[in-house]
């Protein structure tokens, strides 16, 4: 016979123990949800089942940035974590069926967003790989350096990290045959930076001065969207996108998922007189 456990609220504990204390109660925070569900955009993840996301209803602010994105512009997402922002842009890449090049600081960090990802492009019949030094050492191994840039260029999502991309980058800038992505930023329409509150002044730098190399070096023109926690000045970061890119740039702000908290300060009996 299973035993169910039974909730005991701490204060009524800490009463019956002969306790005092202090106490505050961190109310929880949910996102807006809006009136349109995962499925009503992308059909094709029914696959997933009755109880994936598909059919549970998209945060506002889902809704709000794919429709920035569709509307041409870039795209700035402040929102917590738990708030959907992977998702976000995903929704306009898979719809759209957008060639995209996501970056995160650093994939074994990456590895929830990687999995979700790949779990609705498969659902899409779209590609994805993801790759870092040590991924291309593995992949020219299984393909052939020649195969391989063939088998990248034909991706339609790539997940990469700042330290690859500079590499392609530079490779691009002195020999485009040297480089193992240039073939699909040559066709990227949209570039992703997840957590970039991740990175200090310095990366940051570094990481915006890549985008506007690619801005004049690429022949497909792209959109660019960040996504973020934490940043506190989104609009310095959009003047810079709509510069490079010279489309205008959405900044949407979306609440974190938030459970209620509590927060109990006991006292010994013999603090207070």
């Amino acid at each position: 016979m299973t035993m169910l456990a039974t909730r005991v609220e701490s204060s009524s504990l800490l009463k019956e123990l002969g306790y005092d204390y202090y106490s505050y109660v961190e109310p929880a925070i949910k996102p807006e949800h809006s009136d349109k569900r995962f499925l009503d955009i992308l059909p094709q993840l029914e696959v997933l089942g009755k109880s994936s996301i598909a059919y549970k209803p998209l945060y506002t602010h889902q809704v709000e940035s794919y429709q920035a994105l569709c509307s041409g512009k870039n795209l700035i997402l402040r929102s917590g974590t738990g708030s959907g922002k992977t998702e976000a842009w995903l929704l306009y890449t898979l719809s759209r069926r957008v060639p995209t090049l996501a970056v995160y600081p650093t994939l074994a960090l990456a590895n929830d967003q990687i999995r979700r990802i790949s779990e609705y492009a498969k659902a899409l019949n779209l590609k994805v790989e993801v790759i870092d030094a040590l991924r291309r050492d593995q992949l020219i191994k299984e393909y052939g350096r020649s195969k391989l840039r063939s088998h990248l260029t034909s991706r339609d999502i790539i997940v990469t990290n700042p330290a690859f991309l500079l590499h392609e980058v530079k490779k691009m800038s002195t020999s485009a045959k040297g480089a193992l992505l240039d073939g699909f930023l040559n066709r990227a329409q949209l570039i992703v930076l997840d957590e970039i509150d991740f990175y200090g002044p310095r990366e940051i730098a570094l990481l915006l001065a890549m985008l506007e190399i690619l801005s004049m070096t690429c022949e497909q023109k792209f959109q660019l969207a960040a996504l973020t926690a934490t940043i506190e000045n989104p609009e310095e970061l959009a003047s810079f996108f709509t510069k490079v890119t010279k489309k205008e740039t959405s900044i949407i702000h979306g609440p974190p998922f938030r459970v209620e908290n509590r927060l109990y300060v006991v006292l010994s009996r013999d603090l207070r007189s």
